[in-house]
């Protein structure tokens, strides 16, 4: 009885610095936002370049990531039990360290930006999914519904970190924003002494708790994988234009400043984030459309800011959406997946979903709105739009599929 005893308790140890270990690892989950206050010191640092193509090389991690996750899903559904979420986890956020390493020497050449933005997009490739994977894997539903919220709430955590030191690093140096890679040194410290191997993973947690689905994929996951898409397609609006709209257009501020507006951004998700469990719990999907409605708020209130004040207000609002749209989708996901299809569902939802959203953000709304009006505040009003429209259809399937039984 006493050794059963000392065997939960150190199950339950094990399991609270897995949990611990994950939360740390989602403070890089969003490397873009160290990136973003660059922009403008981009464009000045290489002269020819547009705002389009800087925008479209940052986002370049977004294609490459994708890709890179689901070859991994293959090739650990096809090596199965040589295959290792840890190892690819500490292999990915070491890249996350060479990148800033590479930066730090090789960057006097515009092409340079795009081998580091490879090298990126291979390391998020690596370590998104395979964390969330290893969350879904070993952790219980009513686990995994607070979980997924704290995991947001400290993505956007590091939202604020990263926002506040790129911002800060960009005025010192260009490619200062890059160098805040450097921190993911302690993270990978702690991944490889409190996150378990395959075989160790059996004795944390049971696979038992996956959803008891039949079947290798479940239509469901596509679903909320193409919300996931066309929320981070919507939402890299934001950030990806803040930069210039802050220091060209509105002519308030410079990088740093950027930097603490996207850092309050970070700081309404982190919030939103820590409540999300009882948010959940009681309003289930409908929590989907309410934040594309909140987007829709948000871009409005930033089309017609004309102070750092009412920028901060709008930016609020904005990122407290990430919380709710991420959290409810990966969490719904989780329901629908057993052993056999985690690793492409988490694939899917926490790389291919979002990063192709952000890849193609830019060429979507910016190409259309420079036809139509060629400022950020009309593009911000037109994307404000767009999520409104967004939020009614979403609503309506969300109806629709309450009805047939089928909401979180």
């Amino acid at each position: 009885m006493a050794e059963n005893r000392k065997g939960m308790n150190c199950l339950l140890k094990e399991k609270k610095m897995l949990k611990w270990t994950i939360l740390m690892i989602a403070l890089f989950q969003m490397p873009a936002l160290a990136v973003s206050p660059s922009i403008s010191g981009i464009m000045e640092n290489f002269p020819g370049h547009s705002l389009k193509t800087v925008q479209t090389l940052l986002q370049l991690p977004n294609l490459i990531s994708p890709f890179v996750a689901l070859f991994t899903a293959f090739v650990s559904r096809l090596l199965k039990e040589r295959s290792s979420k840890k190892r690819d986890i500490v292999a990915g956020l070491s890249l996350l360290f060479l990148t800033a390493l590479g930066v730090a020497f090789v960057h006097t050449a515009f092409w340079n930006l795009y081998i580091w933005g490879a090298v990126l997009g291979i390391s998020l490739g690596l370590f998104l999914p395979s964390t969330t994977g290893m969350m879904v894997a070993l952790f219980n539903e009513k686990e995994r519904r607070v979980l997924t919220g704290q995991q947001t709430a400290f993505i956007n955590g590091g939202g604020i970190m990263m926002s506040i030191l790129g911002g800060l690093m960009a005025t010192t140096v260009w490619y200062g924003g890059y160098l805040v890679f450097f921190l993911s040194l302690p993270v990978i410290l702690l991944c490889l002494k409190y996150l378990p191997d395959r075989n160790k993973m059996r004795t944390v947690a049971r696979y038992e708790q996956y959803p008891q689905k039949t079947g290798y994929f479940n239509i469901n996951i596509l679903y909320y994988a193409a919300i996931i898409f066309l929320f981070m397609m919507t939402y890299s609006v934001s950030m990806s234009n803040m930069s210039v709209y802050i220091q060209d257009e509105l002519r308030i501020g410079d990088s740093a400043t950027t930097g603490i507006i996207s850092a309050f951004g970070m700081g309404g998700g982190t919030v939103c984030g820590l409540f999300f469990g009882k948010i959940s719990s009681k309003f289930k999907d409908f929590i989907l459309p309410f934040a594309f409605f909140i987007l829709f708020v948000g871009f409005l209130i930033n089309a017609f800011a004309h102070s750092l004040t009412i920028l901060i207000i709008g930016s609020v609002l904005l990122g407290s959406t990430i919380s709710m749209v991420m959290s409810q989708c990966v969490f719904s996901i989780s329901l629908y997946v057993n052993e056999r299809s985690s690793g492409l569902a988490t694939s899917i939802a926490m790389s291919v979903a979002p990063s192709l959203g952000g890849f193609v953000s830019p060429s979507i709304y910016t190409t259309v709105t420079m036809l139509i009006k060629d400022t950020i505040s009309f593009r911000y009003l037109f994307t404000g739009l767009v999520s409104l429209g967004l939020s009614v259809i979403l609503l309506l399937l969300t109806l629709l599929r309450k009805k047939r039984g089928l909401t979180s």
